[in-house]
């Protein structure tokens, strides 16, 4: 049986899923090949930075049409999408610089040549693997930067598969309140030890009767909310 707290978080999941199901219910369109790149970037370029300052790199890297030229020479594009990540960024009201321009254009770099060596685009190498495992091992072991997280976000992100968890930190607290979280599956690190723990939330979502993939973006939701609920209340 549940304790109070974990039925008011289960409850709040719950409501924030039924939204999510309604924005994904009204979207009617497959993202274009600019789309996929952008979601791509947005997956590289948000590790260890500020989501809103990843996404502004993520725009200006849209907006060069760097990703779309098709040009499979990895030194050239590691040139371009450098001098885009060092330049001052905007974010809000305010210019920032991007923390990792070197790293961050080397493994941008590095995945548009692996993608242009094996199909045409993007879209054409995701329409190649269909199946979404395995479109998430191709990227693990070919992206750079790209850990069974990040890959598992991007798919379902571009809609491609609901059936992977995004297992990041607010989703770990979430299983350690609701007593599912095994220390013993190992970290979240490795494709390996990533899919333990990946079971034990797919089977948390089939007892709730939901996809797993959306779950954990209801539980993203919910305990952001609660953490920053926490942090006002240390703060009065």
């Amino acid at each position: 049986m549940m304790s109070p707290h974990q039925n008011r978080i289960v409850a709040a999941v719950q409501a924030v899923h039924t939204d999510i199901e309604k924005q994904i219910a009204a979207r009617n369109s497959q993202l274009d090949e600019a789309g996929l790149w952008y979601e791509l970037s947005c997956c590289i370029l948000s590790s260890q930075v500020r989501y809103d300052l990843a996404v502004s790199a993520a725009d200006s890297i849209a907006e060069s049409g760097v990703l779309l030229s098709g040009n499979r020479h990895e030194d050239e594009l590691f040139q371009k999408l450098l001098v885009l990540l060092k330049k001052p960024l905007r974010v809000g009201d305010q210019w920032k610089r991007y923390r990792f321009p070197n790293k961050r254009a080397d493994q941008l770099s590095k995945l548009a040549a692996r993608v242009h060596l094996e199909a045409e685009n993007l879209s054409e190498l995701l329409t190649t693997i269909s199946e979404p495992e395995e479109a998430r091992n191709w990227l693990v072991t070919h992206a750079p930067g790209i850990g069974p997280k990040q890959a598992s976000m991007f798919l379902r992100n571009i809609y491609h598969s609901f059936d992977l968890a995004i297992i990041d930190r607010h989703v770990v607290d979430y299983m350690k309140i609701m007593e599912i979280y095994d220390p013993n599956n190992g970290s979240i690190s490795t494709l390996r030890t990533y899919r333990k723990h990946e079971a034990v939330m797919t089977a948390h979502a089939l007892g709730m009767g939901v996809k797993v993939g959306l779950l954990d973006w209801a539980i993203w939701v919910v305990m952001r909310v609660l953490k920053n609920m926490e942090k006002e209340l240390l703060a009065a």
